[in-house]
């Protein structure tokens, strides 16, 4: 859910399922009949390996499977075998040295260019998973499966008039398969076309009735297009398609639980949200805490350790409950809260009664893991738990998101009293902060912000003093603005606006107002109690079914209709904002 974006997700338009493999198929019925006794045993225990796979046994399949290699390390079946059962071990690079050597033995086997591409596509290598996929489809010119992947890889690549040619050709050859019906609404989807997108999940719901992944990615579509109780009832169908625990399962419920909290659904919505934490959810993230997991357990007296998750943006939305976390534990118990090294001493401030650690991420065979910096640090916790899972318990009626107008963190007084002073240097007109936009813009996330240009209306409001609040790279918006539109978007000296957090808070609150999406920054000037004007999708499940930011009481929300029209929602602010200046200066004048 990085920086609160709407946390919803297609199912990957992918076929090719390694535990319905081709090869597991072929070598769990294999014949040991008229073989030498090498081959005999080899192939016994190819046979095994493929059987404990189906079993879910992965850890005994490797073990039939290098048992097999011993015999023979160049078997193609047994590197296969070996590969799929490491893969479903989640141990990635291993079982991808494990396809290579299978494809090296055998490199006419469309199926190991598929599977090593899917691996490769999950461990989010798109351009080994583009070459797999292409040289899937050399082999096999005329299957339909490994274009519909490749369309789907170079989606997620941005290439999207590249993928909707390469899946329309296929569809016109193969008109009946539901999955390229799917695959196009999918990349439909990221061209802001939903109605189209719509019109295309349909159909492959029409051709394959029973198809999971075909009724999660029309809910998919009604979600983004705001419409999230028609959402959820595909998603319900979906559902009953869905083999258990299967990653397309995980997915669904996942993505339910999003849909469920859009329409403000929270009792419900916040208990299902704990299937983020589930190994196959999307953009799950591994916690390597020595601690036993907090499995609801009464908390009063205990020592609770809350571990932040995803993005900052989220530390800082999740962190507006841990005064009332703090009334669960009472005052024999002790509550920490391992974080962003970054937010450490805004949130020690804000949160005097709280122990504060830091945490670190890395990313291991393609999952990520979080860790805490120092591990004795932590030694004397009962139990730990990621940092939203008190919301089940804290968070079931709106009433119980009430926050003081003032903000909930508390940055250094001296510090914004320094930016109040510097700020008076910079010429009349109330001084409003600026963000457009994420340190992270792919084609996933890049459609839940307006694009710069698109400021244009907001930007050239008169009277306003404008304050580059943009971390990252944005010294082309800032030239573009100053020659192409006259606006200039000041950028004050002594501050570092990725890293000095503590200090960017103190800036927020100093300022008039603050304007922009959901990213890290605009979190921390909301909880800091700073005016702050929100442009995003108004299927954001954070408004919890409202048109309003429950979590942060200071903010106006402008929503657009269709993601690929701000300018309504544009227009709307801007409006807003001039007759802000002018209130303001007639307040002067009086």
């Amino acid at each position: 859910m990085t920086e609160n974006a709407p946390q919803i997700g297609q199912i990957e338009g992918a076929v090719g399922n390694i535990m319905a493999s081709k090869a597991i198929e072929e070598a769990s019925n294999l014949s040991v009949n008229a073989a030498s006794p090498k081959k005999k045993k080899l192939k016994k225990h190819c046979r095994k390996a493929a059987q404990l796979i189906q079993q879910n046994k992965f850890i005994e399949a490797q073990k039939e499977a290098l048992a097999a290699l011993d015999i023979d390390e160049t078997s193609p079946l047994a590197n296969h075998v070996a590969a799929i059962a490491l893969d479903r071990m989640d141990k990635f690079e291993l079982a991808l040295q494990f396809y290579n050597r299978a494809i090296k033995y055998e490199p006419n086997n469309a199926e190991l260019y598929r599977n090593t591409g899917l691996l490769c596509w999950r461990m989010n290598k798109l351009d080994a998973a583009e070459t797999f996929f292409r040289l899937e489809s050399q082999i096999a010119p005329d299957c339909w499966q490994p274009k519909n992947n490749l369309g789907n890889v170079l989606r997620d690549k941005g290439e999207l008039d590249s993928s909707i040619e390469l899946l329309r050709t296929a569809l016109y050859q193969h008109p009946e398969q539901s999955e390229l019906w799917s695959a196009i609404g999918s990349t439909a989807i990221f061209q802001l076309q939903t109605e189209e997108a719509i019109q295309f999940h349909t159909e492959a719901v029409r051709l394959a009735p029973s198809s999971g992944r075909a009724h999660h990615n029309l809910g998919f579509t009604h979600l983004t297009d705001g419409n999230c109780n028609e959402a959820v009832a595909h998603f319900d169908n979906a559902l009953k398609y869905h083999d258990e625990g299967s990653f397309s399962q995980i997915a669904t419920l996942n993505a339910r639980s999003n849909a469920l909290l859009a329409i403000g659904d929270l009792e419900k919505g916040w208990k299902e949200y704990e299937i983020r934490q589930h190994k196959h959810a999307p953009d799950f993230l591994d916690f390597l805490i020595p601690l036993p997991h907090w499995k609801d357990e009464d908390l009063k007296g205990k020592k609770l350790l809350l571990v932040g998750e995803q993005g900052l943006g989220d530390e800082v939305l999740f962190s507006s409950m841990l005064n009332d976390v703090l009334e669960l534990i009472g005052n024999d118990g002790t509550l920490g809260v391992a974080i962003e090294p970054r937010l450490i001493p805004l949130f020690e401030r804000s949160f005097p009664k709280i122990d504060f650690y830091g945490h670190k991420t890395g990313t291991v065979e393609g999952i990520k893991k979080r860790v805490i910096l120092n591990q004795e640090d932590i030694k004397h916790f009962d139990f730990w738990a990621p940092l939203g899972a008190p919301l089940k318990h804290i968070r079931t009626d709106l009433s119980q998101f009430a926050q003081p107008i003032e903000g909930f963190l508390k940055p250094d007084p001296e510090r914004v009293a320094y930016w109040k002073a510097e700020l008076e240097k910079l010429p009349s007109g109330p001084k409003t902060g600026l963000v457009w936009k994420s340190a992270v813009m792919d084609i996933k996330r890049g459609r839940n912000f307006a694009g710069f240009d698109a400021w244009r209306p907001i930007l050239q409001t008169p009277g306003i003093t404008w304050i580059n609040l943009q971390y990252g790279d944005a010294a082309n918006d800032l030239k573009f603005a100053k020659e192409k539109l006259g606006v200039n978007i000041h950028t004050l000296e002594g501050i570092d606006l990725k890293q000095d957090l503590d200090d960017i808070t103190a800036l927020c609150q100093a300022l008039d107002l603050v304007v922009g999406p959901m990213n890290a920054t605009t979190n921390l000037a909301a909880a800091a109690g700073a005016p702050f004007w929100l442009l995003w999708p108004q299927n954001a499940w954070t408004k919890l079914g409202t048109d309003q930011m429950p979590w942060y009481p200071n903010t106006k929300m402008y929503c657009p209709k269709a993601l690929n029209n701000w300018t309504p929602a544009i227009n709307s602010l801007a409006h807003d904002l001039e007759a802000e200046v002018q209130n303001l200066n007639k307040e002067k004048a009086a």
